[in-house]
């Protein structure tokens, strides 16, 4: 039994793919104040860092830092008002990693 759903619902775990799509489905108006927040609070050394662990693991860049450096980005943004009630999600485990590609996929 698949405990993740491919249902991009944010009422219960989600596999990767529907994470995406769940996160892909909101408004900028919604997401841009969250990577404003990011983009200023992570400094662009670390989001060089982040863009080159995308690229050498565009799929599982973040699973060895999902609980030091993922716990930090989601206790940053649940303390700045982006937490589980902002998105409406259940868990901000199922879209930190996709934020966190926008915030330095979008960097000038």
């Amino acid at each position: 039994m698949n405990e993740f759903s491919d249902i991009p619902d944010g009422k219960q775990p989600m596999t990767h793919e529907a994470q995406r799509k769940f996160y892909e489905s909101l408004p900028p108006e919604k997401t841009d104040p969250a990577l404003s927040l990011l983009r200023k609070q992570i400094t662009p050394q670390d989001q060089e860092i982040i863009r080159r662990e995308i690229l050498a693991d565009p799929e599982n860049w973040y699973v060895e830092s999902h609980f030091f450096f993922g716990m930090a980005i989601r206790n940053l943004l649940r303390e700045h008002g982006y937490g589980e009630d902002y998105w409406p999600i259940w868990n901000l485990d199922d879209i930190y990693v996709h934020i966190l590609e926008e915030t330095v996929r979008r960097v000038k």
